[in-house]
């Protein structure tokens, strides 16, 4: 990538909204990055087969993988005869064309502007090269002049969820579920439905994949996985299996085993390399099988190894025991053996999604640790008494039970005791009875009890922010940002008596509003008093490194200094002391020693002098949102990516 277009994420501006190779040169590669609400996207050319990429000259819009129809498209289309010529609609449904392979681009005339575009080239042999797009619910349009001129195809669909076309014909499902008949085919200028029924309302048709071979080799796709096929261009199919698709995942074995009867399709296609297969990017991965020419129960084939998407809320390591990592949609994952993929996951397999937003450990017995996992009504925060190998709910979980207080922020003192403070402005919760009960913390009276509280705020924002301390049974500290409409509540917060009361012990530090959302206050293993304080990412800045030093107190939050070296933490961690030393080994992820490229870095002296590790691990620009070492071996480091799961390397450095 150029060298200010690294795409490594230091908040919310990551993924790919659209990537095409030209069908005339699969040399020259487009891709639209990066894709996050909010986030301004570039288009990018690539003339070598994606090893080297440049910008073209798009001014950015919004264009966003987490938009509700992330899953329809394509959202890009290139010329099958000229590389050059590109069409790419944006999250608004406005389209944009180049003619010169990106010099420039102008928005294209004569197509009404909708949202969730849908683009495709018909290449045939009665006429020029045809052009259709579709916005929003206002039907086809078509261009045979490179999008100069436009006509509405009628009697078609009002509203597309996937196109796909080959030798001169066009094939599409539409998103209306006014028809349990939702698959359709254009053929010189004519729509008409495809006599093919859906396997439910919910379960409709959504994508078309036509074999490279064999252009009458048509396969629909369900909304859930099913599959139906047909030898003759559409005109007759066979019978499908209605029920869920069957899984097998030997690369990822716990992607066989989590709730995903509900196999979410986002597209289909042959395989190129092998054109009897059948590749499926699907919710959680990347499937293939065989398709059935009968009603047999499709069996798809994990291809994930390699391309995880798991975002990472948290992870902690505790002493003697082994790496847990919370993540968003598939709650818990326990790693008993770092060098290969889990088996299974928890807290439990009884809904699909459930996110896992953090965890915790109890200093004085390790094997003890308090989870928070929810999702909707889906509760089910708790707890594990052996190390994370099995889950048990909290008799009571009142922290959650507000409307829309998820997530949050846990701290364990205890197995009996300790601190959640759920997102969303939840009030922070205290129990001293292992989660049977909880009582509403008392703090002072100049921080806030309705409106934004200055503690957790969104569950997205992932912001850690209470900690229990490791030596001191009963001491918790936590952070307030101090929110705009209070800002005399920002500070540091102790207490004394297991969560109940707390003192106001310093006034924070003065972090602009456009850094700290995700900020981490953690208490240093074996060091009574001793807390570290980082920012953590952001994306409401541009500025990287954003200038705010890892913070560091050793009187319980009173008096704090700056480790001058580091200028932007996204998260920070401990490990087993280096040789010769007492003092935990620290691992941050971020900026340090003034260079401009973010990486891991360890410091093995209190954070006097900090040593880089490695800039992106496995050559993964993804950011960094947890990490924590390992407290039994030395310069081993556990890291979260936002959103391709987590890994772990070993370093001499630290040792």
């Amino acid at each position: 990538m150029p060298k200010d277009d690294h795409l490594v994420s230091t908040g919310n501006a990551t993924g790919v909204y659209a990537i095409r190779v030209a069908p005339s040169d699969a040399r020259r590669v487009y891709m639209v990055a990066p894709a996050f609400n909010g986030s301004a996207s570039w288009i990018y050319r690539s003339d070598d087969r994606g090893e080297h990429w440049s910008r073209t000259n798009f001014r950015p819009q919004e264009m966003s993988v987490q938009s509700a129809g992330r899953t329809l498209g394509p959202k890009m289309a290139i010329s099958p005869e000229n590389p050059n010529v590109v069409f790419v609609g944006d999250s608004a449904g406005r389209i944009y064309r180049t003619v010169n392979g990106g010099e420039t681009w102008e928005v294209a005339r004569g197509v009404p502007v909708g949202s969730e575009p849908a683009i495709a080239f018909v290449k045939n042999d009665f006429g020029p090269i045809g052009l259709v797009v579709s916005t929003g619910t206002n039907g086809t349009y078509w261009s045979d002049d490179l999008g100069e001129n436009w006509t509405s195809l009628v009697g078609g669909p009002a509203s597309i969820a996937r196109l796909y076309a080959s030798n001169g014909v066009l094939f599409a499902t539409d998103r209306e579920n006014n028809s349990p008949y939702n698959a359709w085919k254009l053929t010189q200028s004519q729509w008409r439905r495809l006599n093919i029924k859906a396997p439910g309302r919910r379960n409709s048709w959504h994508s078309i994949a036509i074999s490279p071979i064999n252009p009458d080799v048509v396969v629909l796709g369900a909304a859930a996985g099913n599959i139906a096929f047909s030898e003759d261009g559409g005109a007759t199919w066979n019978d499908y299996y209605m029920n869920a698709p069957s899984r097998i995942a030997k690369d990822v074995p716990w992607l066989a085993k989590t709730n995903e009867s509900w196999m979410t399709n986002g597209n289909m296609l042959f395989d190129p390399m092998q054109p009897d297969g059948l590749l499926f990017a699907e919710g959680i991965g990347i499937w293939r099988t065989i398709p059935s020419r009968s009603s047999a129960q499709p069996v798809w084939h994990s291809q994930t190894r390699g391309i995880e998407e798991l975002i990472v809320n948290d992870l902690v390591v505790p002493p003697g025991g082994t790496p847990i990592v919370a993540v968003q949609d598939r709650g818990v994952f326990t790693i008993t053996n770092p060098g290969c993929f889990p088996e299974s996951h928890g807290p439990a397999y009884d809904v699909p999604i459930r996110h896992g937003w953090a965890v915790d450990y109890a200093a004085g017995n390790p094997r003890f640790i308090a989870l928070i996992a929810n999702g909707g009504a889906n509760d089910r925060s708790g707890y594990s008494t052996d190390g994370g190998q099995s889950w048990q709910p909290f008799v009571s979980s009142a922290p959650a039970k507000a409307p829309g207080h998820l997530g949050g922020s846990i701290a364990v003192s205890t197995d009996k005791n300790f601190v959640w403070a759920p997102s969303n402005n939840g009030r922070p919760f205290y129990t001293r009875d292992g989660g049977r009960s909880w009582q509403i913390a008392e703090f002072p009276a100049d921080t806030s009890s309705t409106g934004a509280l200055g503690w957790t705020f969104s569950m997205y924002q992932n912001r850690h922010v209470f900690a229990a301390d490791r030596v001191k049974i009963g001491t918790f500290y936590a952070y307030n940002y101090g929110p705009s409409a209070n800002k005399r509540a920002a500070g540091i917060y102790r207490s004394g008596d297991g969560g109940a009361t707390w003192t106001k012990v310093s006034k924070g530090f003065g972090i602009p509003g456009s850094i700290g959302t995700s900020a981490r206050l953690m208490a240093v293993p074996g060091m009574a008093g001793h807390l570290l304080f980082a920012a953590g990412t952001t994306g409401l800045t541009d500025k990287h490194p954003y200038g705010f030093a890892l913070q560091a107190s050793r009187d319980g939050g009173v008096t704090w200094r700056a480790l001058g070296r580091t200028q932007e933490v996204w998260a920070a961690g401990f490990g087993r002391a280096a040789a010769g030393r007492s003092y935990p080994t620290i691992f941050i992820a971020g900026f340090a020693n003034g260079d401009l490229k973010p990486g891991i870095f360890c410091s093995v002296n209190e954070g006097l002098s900090w040593t880089r590790l490695t800039e992106a691990p496995f050559g993964n620009p993804d950011g960094i949102r947890a990490i924590s070492g390992d407290m039994q071996k030395t310069g081993r480091v556990y890291f979260g990516f936002s959103g391709s799961g987590a890994g772990y390397g070993v370093f001499q450095a630290c040792q």
